[in-house]
């Protein structure tokens, strides 16, 4: 592998552990009642969406400062349909990534 496949590699991983621990404490904050230890469908849907937020290629630019004097312009740019595919592609890895971590790193 070369350079560039190994730092996608790392990100991933990256993103797949930082997703699961961060969705642990979410669970453990009281703020938070929808999500805890015991409901387990909706942890899997929560953790369904992080991986495919953290895939998605969605991007947003603002042109000028927003301001009580001045407005600013907001620009959505959505992906090709190839992109969204490999969204979907990357975003079942990232599921994978993220229950493989859960189940040998955090769930005792």
């Amino acid at each position: 592998m070369d350079n560039t496949s190994n730092d996608i590699l790392v990100q991933h991983l990256s993103y797949g552990f930082m997703t699961t621990y961060a969705l642990e404490w979410l669970k453990s904050q009281s703020w938070l009642p929808l999500l805890k230890q015991d409901t387990d469908k909706l942890n899997r849907f929560m953790s369904a969406g992080a991986a495919f937020l953290s895939s998605v290629g969605i991007v947003t630019a603002m042109n000028g400062h927003l301001s009580w004097e001045t407005g600013a312009t907001v620009t959505l740019t959505l992906p090709s349909l190839s992109v969204l595919w490999s969204t979907a592609v990357h975003t079942v890895g990232q599921f994978g990534i993220q229950e493989a971590a859960y189940k040998g790193l955090v769930k005792k």
